[in-house]
């Protein structure tokens, strides 16, 4: 790395530190402050890795917050947000589905995350026929405001396993 490029990367990184420190406003109909969204969910204890570019796309996710037993599999929990450098267009809570036999108890904690982004990103409560098909694990995508708000399931080649996905994204204009 030569000096103009170790400047450029200087200059990159001073820049988001100012955007973490005092993040620009976003208009709710047009996404959420990616510095801001980044904290939805830390009430949880999920710790996100920070807002910051990957190959030409923005995001940050965080730790998984393990679920149920301490054991080789467990089922876990995951927070991601993705936009662009400004704007955060999508949040996603994912819980990983490795033990069914305890499905329970890790979909009272995926509904209580759920509840709880719902909330934070878009000022309402959860609604309760939203709740009721997560715990039944009834997928579904509809249009709300500006908002789409879908929970889908990824069922896992190979395996007993499965991810859960409840999202609230920005409807493209």
């Amino acid at each position: 790395m030569d000096l103009e490029e170790a400047t450029q990367k200087g200059n990159q990184i001073k820049e988001i530190k100012r955007l973490e420190t005092a993040p620009p406003p976003v208009r709710k109909d047009y996404g959420w402050s990616p510095y801001l969204a980044i904290d939805f969910l830390e009430e949880l204890d999920f710790k996100t890795n920070g807002y910051h570019e990957i190959f030409g796309e923005w995001g940050a996710s965080s730790s998984p917050v393990l679920l149920g037993k301490k054991e080789l599999f467990q089922n876990k929990l995951g927070y991601y947000v993705y936009g662009s450098k400004l704007i955060a267009k999508t949040l996603r809570v994912v819980l990983n589905v490795n033990v069914p036999n305890e499905i329970d108890s890790a979909l009272n904690s995926f509904v209580l995350a759920s509840s709880i982004l719902y909330e934070k990103a878009t000022s309402m409560p959860l609604p309760s026929k939203f709740k009721h098909n997560i715990f039944n694990e009834t997928i579904f995508e509809v249009k709300q405001g500006s908002y789409v708000i879908k929970l889908y399931k990824e069922e896992w080649e190979n395996s007993k396993g499965y991810d859960l996905r409840f999202s609230i994204q920005i409807k493209e204009l």
